[in-house]
């Protein structure tokens, strides 16, 4: 339909990806659009968590635990709210 890849886990460790680009077989010609295209999307949550203190793991994945302050865990809660809130339905 698309839209990008996007999957999280909340339980004591929040863990998310974003649009895994590198999960299509590079050898493939066919697949290099489409990883530029996830690369992009990739670099645009990345901006956009950036913009509100976050900073990921190249971009496309994050991670925060129960070591976290709970002010931590709420702003990274929060300004994923608010990202998920600028892509488009």
């Amino acid at each position: 339909d698309g839209r990008p890849y996007f999957a999280h886990n909340i339980e004591s460790i929040v863990h998310f990806e974003t649009f895994s680009p590198l999960a299509l077989d590079l050898s493939d010609i066919n697949n290099v659009e489409i990883i530029m295209k996830r690369a992009e999307g990739v670099d645009r949550i990345a901006t956009a968590l950036l913009s509100q203190g976050i900073i990921t793991k190249y971009g496309n994945r994050g991670f925060t635990c129960m070591q976290h302050t709970h002010e931590e865990n709420d702003k990274f809660i929060d300004a994923f709210e608010n990202v998920l809130q600028m892509i488009p339905k």
